[in-house]
C-alpha cells in the first residue's frame, strides 16, 4: 500500500503532517494552499523567476512528491509543503 504524507509549515503554526492514501488529492490540496497564500502575499511565481517583489517561490514536485516554498526576502516568514511517498 502506498501512502502520501503532507506536511506544512508556516510562521503561524505547523500543523500535523496529513496522510492521503491518494496522492493526486494530497497534490490538489497542496496547490491550492500555495496559490492562495501567494495572493494573500501579493506575490506569484512569475516574480521570483524576474528577480522581482519581496517573496521567493519555488515550486517543486515531480508528479505528486516534492515541495513548494515561499520565502521572504525581508523578515524571514517562510511557507513551506512537502508530499513524500511511502510504501507500507
Amino acid at each position: 500500500m502506498t501512502i502520501y504524507i503532507l506536511e506544512r509549515d508556516n510562521p503561524y503554526c505547523r500543523p500535523e503532517p496529513e496522510v492521503f492514501l491518494d496522492g493526486e488529492n494530497a497534490f490538489k490540496i497542496a496547490k491550492g494552499e500555495f496559490e492562495e497564500q501567494m495572493l494573500v502575499l501579493g506575490t506569484c511565481l512569475e516574480e521570483t523567476e524576474s528577480g522581482e517583489g519581496r517573496y521567493g517561490c519555488y515550486w517543486e514536485f515531480d508528479g505528486n512528491t516534492g515541495s513548494a516554498l515561499i520565502d521572504s526576502d525581508y523578515d524571514g516568514d517562510r511557507w513551506e509543503w512537502r508530499i513524500t511517498e511511502h510504501t507500507i
